[in-house]
């Protein structure tokens, strides 16, 4: 095996990766649960998943809000997850000291340690296998990054793809473009560099999505959970 960056730099270059990802993808998440009163698991795993599922469905709507009624432009949207965390701390400062309260729940969570090795196992190899490519290497990637530049040089959604193609309407779905822009904008990335490494992210965090997800199906069983992610 040869290693596009010596070993430690490869560790920093993967502790930027998993930062950035946490800051655009699980933070405003958190603090919209947080907000509206969600006081659920305390399971790590649990949390990192229901999080970064609501910070995803969050980015599509501010931007189509913001087109429409003439909002931030993206270079403001990037600021959405401070801008949040802020809202949240200013909250509880608001609401006082908590009051201590009978669990709801049985407790069964996954250990903190072990829930740090799943993660940090999915983003090594999300990562690693990205480490020294300049671009996404698939057949659509090429169209992936057209729609990232021509956000990015709009700042915002658009109608017009000119200089690229002849076309004059939006009628594609941005979900994903919208994310991989505002990486390059928090990054400083290229589109096609960023169009990889949100994918990846985003990669990251559509696996540990599904903890949640088979955890309740399976009676609050965090080893349902786990199983979902291994698999």
């Amino acid at each position: 095996m040869t290693w596009a960056l010596p070993p430690g730099e490869a560790v920093l270059e993967t502790l930027k990766f998993a930062v950035v990802a946490a800051y655009l993808f699980v933070l405003p998440g958190y603090a919209l649960l947080g907000a509206f009163g969600w006081n659920g698991s305390r399971d790590p795993l649990e949390r990192i998943g229901l999080a970064a599922s609501v910070s995803v469905a969050l980015y599509p709507l501010l931007l189509l809000w913001s087109h429409t009624l003439g909002g931030p432009s993206l270079d403001g949207l990037v600021a959405t997850p401070a801008v949040l965390v802020a809202f949240r701390c200013v909250q509880r400062l608001r609401a006082g000291p908590p009051v201590p309260s009978a669990p709801t729940r049985d407790g069964r969570g996954f250990p903190g340690l072990a829930a740090a090795a799943v993660v940090g196992l999915l983003l090594f190899s999300r990562w690693e296998a990205i480490r020294g490519m300049l671009a996404p290497a698939w057949g659509d990637s090429l169209q992936h990054s057209m729609i990232v530049q021509l956000l990015l040089e709009h700042g915002s959604l658009f109608a017009s793809w000119r200089p690229y193609a002849p076309l004059e309407t939006l009628s594609y779905h941005f979900g994903f473009h919208g994310c991989a822009a505002l990486w390059a904008i928090a990054t400083g990335q290229e589109a096609p560099l960023a169009v990889l490494e949100a994918g990846q992210a985003l990669n990251v965090l559509a696996v540990l999505a599904l903890f949640p997800l088979a955890k309740r199906l399976c009676g609050d069983d965090p080893r349902a959970g786990l199983a979902a992610v291994v698999f």
